[in-house]
């Protein structure tokens, strides 16, 4: 286990030092890199907000999906999950995006949910959790066959700046 390293704003100075570190740490984690700005104590608030999604929702093609069972600290997850890396088509051939939410209609309401790994006393995906609802929606029995599958992203929410996999 590496050990953890503060981010700037939680006790630590931003120095040239430490944002070599953090940039250095972005080769094995996903850390965003952090420009070193000589005045930052001097920074005001601007008018632009932070932008939304990188890319808009769209159809998707499912490459890979793999079972998520440690937090970004390391730490064992209690209920592993499930992320489906789907190539997009306003990315790079081969620079996938991880979902782990999908979006579903429950009655009246709309639910996003994460692809938590839950089954039941026989081994099978409990009905109308998030797999079995996306399994449904791709035609699929098993998460096997849901690679190379098409499927629509839609946003998480108005104010997420992530998309999730549609199932309505």
């Amino acid at each position: 286990m590496k050990p953890m390293m503060k981010e700037p704003g939680q006790g630590e100075t931003i120095t040239s030092e430490n944002v070599e570190k953090i940039n250095n740490l972005n080769e094995t984690q996903e850390v965003k890199k952090i420009e070193e700005t000589p005045n930052i104590m001097d920074t005001t608030s601007g008018d632009n907000e932070v932008p939304k999604n990188t890319v808009d929702p769209k159809r998707v093609v499912i490459k890979n999906i793999t079972e998520k069972t440690h937090d970004k600290n390391e730490k064992k997850m209690e209920t592993p999950l499930l992320e489906f890396h789907v190539q997009h088509p306003d990315k790079d051939e081969g620079d996938l995006m991880k979902i782990t939410k999908v979006k579903y209609l429950d009655g009246d309401d709309v639910k996003v949910v994460g692809f938590w790994i839950q089954t039941d006393a026989d081994g099978k995906f409990y009905k109308g959790s998030s797999v079995d609802r996306i399994l449904k929606v791709l035609g699929c029995k098993t998460l096997k066959e849901c690679t190379d599958k098409e499927i629509d992203t839609v946003e998480e929410s108005k104010e997420s700046a992530y998309l999730c996999l549609k199932a309505y």
